[in-house]
């Protein structure tokens, strides 16, 4: 068996909304005799069974949503604020942007959050796991406002 492109796998939440949002009996009569079985005998309410399904595809979106938009701006943190590394809190950085963009003032270079955390520690890093402001980790100051944030 080959691998799933990540162009495919992307495809499937999709594929699998438009069958629950057109009500297609394929994937009930699929499920219900799964459910009939741990059911004692007894075939789920074919709108009940498409209801939980409404409920995943709603989370699955809002989840993906919600995980994306990390940004200066939605933690309302001001151009210019200064925040220091949690592996050296001896180096000082700057934000320069709304969005992602701080400035090492050790020497001067300007790149994504992310990127800076690769920088200084090697391989893909969340940058706001590695910085602070006022003593807090911004990925702490995101869960504040998103409690599902990196679930």
């Amino acid at each position: 068996m080959g691998s799933i492109s990540k162009q495919s796998r992307n495809a499937i939440p999709g594929a699998f909304r438009e069958l629950v949002e057109n009500r297609d009996k394929r994937l009930f009569n699929l499920i219900s005799k799964k459910v009939v079985v741990k059911n004692g005998g007894i075939a789920p309410d074919e709108s009940l069974v498409f209801g939980y399904f409404d409920e995943l595809v709603d989370q699955k979106m809002n989840y993906r949503h919600k995980s994306r938009i990390s940004s200066f701006k939605l933690l309302n943190l001001p151009i210019g604020a200064k925040l220091e590394a949690v592996f050296d809190p001896n180096l000082k950085f700057e934000i320069v942007d709304i969005k992602n963009k701080i400035k090492d003032l050790q020497d001067g270079d300007i790149m994504p959050i992310s990127k800076m955390a690769q920088k200084y520690l090697g391989g893909s890093k969340n940058g706001y796991d590695w910085f602070l402001y006022n003593n807090k980790k911004l990925s702490e100051i995101r869960k504040e406002t998103d409690p599902d944030y990196l679930k």
